[in-house]
């Protein structure tokens, strides 16, 4: 007994109650055994009958309403975002935000399939609907939007205990994919911790793996937000499982200690600083006979960045410059192939894009960029990078109408997208924010493609001239 409660102890002071119990002739199971005289508690089954039984965190201000499906029942009805509650109360009138985009809106339907029924409860499955037509998909949680809500971290680092079901090991720098609630993102190992002994509960630290059934802590960085709390404050939001993306099969399975947000580019460390390079670009770029420059082609899936770019690249190879072309497709091959196409990942990849074009025009070549980058802010951030760098950046605005985008479809999205088989394709459900001052802009529909590529030649040299 002892041991025990000295182990559990050790697990955080958990409440321990022991009975003995013999499941063959039924000892203390319903009845009190004349074989344990010695025993005075209660049995199994009166212990479970007076376990007093709550709604997790029933405080309306701890709201997480996780979304697994978005429908509309009739075209006259609003949408209707159904989910199991995993935390909270939620009414008719309580104001709600949709996180991670953060959008506000109050619930005027609660369906819980009991008419009585007016406060919806943790862990009843609802359908709500909302005041306004919001940008709710699955994946997405709603949480209260009162004064003194509890909110959960947006996180993108993760502080987690996992239990390890897979023969080869888990090793720092291995990438699976992570399910929580309702949401699936892709996670990369950081740094192993400490792996727990089971037989002693002691601690190794920095171990250099996990084998079969090994329990350690570990820290996780994801591709995109998790909105997630630790598991002392919510069991459903703060526990997950780790999914092989080859296979399938589910490897792992977690709870989160602490989750933390990191925002794209804000260093952690003090003892991190830019390293300029011992020779100065002047004379690098007149040792090289070339100046360097960025070339940002940005327009709708279709609009002909592509095939400009790659014509460009051509035309300035074999004309002697050093040029290389950076396409979309390709850097989600590598560079960017943790990222999904989440808003979130989607403005990281183009971070990522921007960082490498800097590098490449800084080292004296023509950086080629060809992405979609439909966000204003994004496609900023890369011209800042630039101009920080004091690096000539042209943004060439492919402005290709959508009706031939979606007749050329080379790769048969517009027709994925149309048909509701493929969700978030930029220029039928997800916006597209043409450039308000771009460098360039060109119109692919029925061009002559080596006269837009002197257009792009002519105004690159201009830029370099000065």
């Amino acid at each position: 007994m002892a041991e025990i409660r000295q182990a559990a102890e050790r697990l955080g002071g958990i409440d321990v109650t022991v009975i003995p119990i013999a499941a063959k002739h039924g000892d203390n199971v319903v009845h009190r055994s004349e074989r344990t005289p010695w025993y005075d508690g209660p049995t199994l089954l009166e212990f479970l009958e007076g376990i007093e039984l709550s709604a997790p965190h029933p405080e309306p201000e701890k709201l997480r309403l996780p979304v697994q499906w978005v429908s509309r029942p009739t075209p006259e009805q609003r949408r209707r975002y159904t989910g199991r509650l995993s935390a909270g109360t939620l009414e008719v009138g309580d104001p709600v935000v949709s996180l991670p985009s953060g959008t506000r809106s109050t619930v005027t339907v609660i369906d819980t399939l009991d008419d009585e029924r007016t406060t919806a409860v943790a862990p009843l499955s609802v359908s709500i609907e909302l005041a306004d037509d919001i940008d709710v998909g699955r994946g997405d949680v709603f949480v209260s939007g009162a004064d003194d809500a509890a909110l959960p971290v947006l996180a993108r680092e993760l502080d987690v205990t996992v239990c390890w079901f897979l023969d080869s090991p888990l090793r720092a720098g291995d990438r699976l994919a992570l399910k929580q609630g309702t949401r699936t993102v892709r996670a990369t190992v950081q740094a192993l911790h400490s792996w727990l002994d089971p037989e002693t509960l002691d601690e190794l630290d920095n171990p250099v793996e996990l084998v079969l059934n090994d329990i350690g802590e570990v820290t996780l960085r994801t591709s995109s937000v998790v909105i997630a709390d630790s598991y002392t404050d919510n069991r459903d939001s703060g526990a997950f499982i780790l999914i092989d993306e080859t296979t399938n099969d589910t490897v792992g399975a977690g709870t989160i200690i602490e989750p933390r947000e990191v925002k794209p580019g804000v260093q952690t460390r003090n003892d991190i600083r830019w390293h300029p390079s011992s020779l100065d670009r002047g004379h690098r770029w007149k040792a090289t006979g070339q100046r360097g420059a960025t070339i940002w082609f940005t327009g709708l899936p279709a609009s002909g960045k592509s095939t400009v770019a790659v014509a460009v690249e051509r035309a300035l190879v074999e004309a002697g410059d050093v040029a290389y072309l950076l396409d979309g497709d390709n850097i989600r091959h590598g560079l960017s192939d943790d990222l999904g196409f989440s808003p979130g990942d989607r403005a990281e990849n183009i971070r990522r894009v921007g960082h490498l074009t800097r590098l490449f025009a800084d080292a004296g070549a023509v950086a080629l960029a060809s992405l979609v980058s439909p966000l204003k802010s994004d496609r900023e951030i890369a011209r800042a990078l630039n101009d920080a760098a004091k690096l000539s950046f042209i943004e060439v605005y492919v402005s290709t109408p959508v009706e031939e985008c979606a007749k050329r479809d080379p790769k048969g999205l517009y027709a994925r997208a149309r048909s509701g088989e493929l969700k978030g394709l930029t220029g039928v459900d997800a916006p597209y924010e043409a450039p308000e001052s771009p460098d360039l802009v060109l119109d692919t529909t029925g061009a002559d493609i080596d006269k837009l590529v002197a257009q792009v030649i002519e105004l690159l040299n201009q830029k370099r001239a000065i």
